[in-house]
C-alpha cells in the first residue's frame, strides 16, 4: 500500500488546537486584562492597561477581547495619556463605557492588534516585516527596539504554544503518523531512485 502524508500549515488548526496567531495574540491580551482587573493596572514590555474604576467587570473572554479591540480606539490613546495622572483620568472621562483602557509601546504591536481589529487575522511576520521597512535606515535604536518587541512575542508565543495539549488522534491516524522513521525512510530511498534511474 502506498501512503502520501502531507503534514503542514493548518495541520494543527484542523485538529481543534488554538495555536493561530489571533489564539495566541488573544490569549495574550486576556492575561493582561486579568491582571489589569485584579490590580487596577498591568504593563510589561508591550503594553500599559488601567482599568477604568467606574466599571465593575468580570475576565474578558476570548470574544470579548476581540469585541474590545473593534470598538476601543487603541490607536488613538498614546502610550503618554496613560502614564501621567491626570491624563488618565481625561482618557477614562473621554471613553466611560471601556472597562480597560490599553496602549501598545510601540507601532509594530499596535500593527499587530490593528489587523486582528479590522481582518481578524494577522501575520506577525508580514507585519513585522512592513514596521522594519518603514524604520529609517538609519535609526539603528528603532530596528533594535523593533527586534526587541519581536523577541519578545516570538518568547511569549514558545510559552503559550508550550500550554497548548494535543488533540486526541484516533487509533488509524496514530497508528500512520508513527509509522517508524526507517520505513519512511526506505520509502523516501526507494521513491527518489526510481526517480533517477
Amino acid at each position: 500500500m502506498n501512503r502520501l502524508l502531507l503534514i503542514g500549515n493548518g495541520f494543527d488548526l484542523a485538529h481543534g488546537m488554538k495555536t493561530s496567531y489571533v489564539d495566541f495574540t488573544t490569549n495574550y491580551l486576556q492575561r493582561c486584562f486579568k491582571m489589569a482587573r485584579l490590580h487596577y493596572e498591568y504593563e510589561d514590555d508591550l503594553i500599559r492597561v488601567i482599568r477604568n474604576p467606574l466599571i465593575d467587570f468580570s475576565d474578558i473572554g476570548e470574544q470579548g477581547v476581540l469585541n474590545l479591540l473593534r470598538q476601543f480606539p487603541f490607536a488613538q490613546i498614546g502610550q503618554s495619556d496613560l502614564k501621567i495622572e491626570g491624563r488618565i483620568k481625561e482618557t477614562i472621562d473621554k471613553y466611560p463605557r471601556f472597562p480597560l483602557l490599553f496602549s501598545f509601546k510601540n507601532k509594530f504591536l499596535n500593527s499587530i492588534f490593528t489587523s486582528i481589529s479590522n481582518k481578524r487575522w494577522v501575520d506577525i511576520e508580514v507585519e513585522y516585516y512592513k514596521n522594519l521597512l518603514s524604520l529609517p535606515q538609519t535609526s539603528d535604536y528603532e530596528i533594535i527596539k523593533l527586534n526587541k518587541s519581536f523577541g519578545i512575542l516570538r518568547d511569549e508565543l514558545i510559552s503559550y504554544l508550550n500550554q497548548q495539549s494535543l488533540p486526541q488522534i484516533n487509533d488509524s491516524i496514530r497508528n500512520i503518523l508513527c509509522t517508524s522513521i526507517d520505513e519512511v525512510a526506505e520509502k523516501s530511498s526507494n521513491y527518489t531512485s526510481k526517480l533517477y534511474s
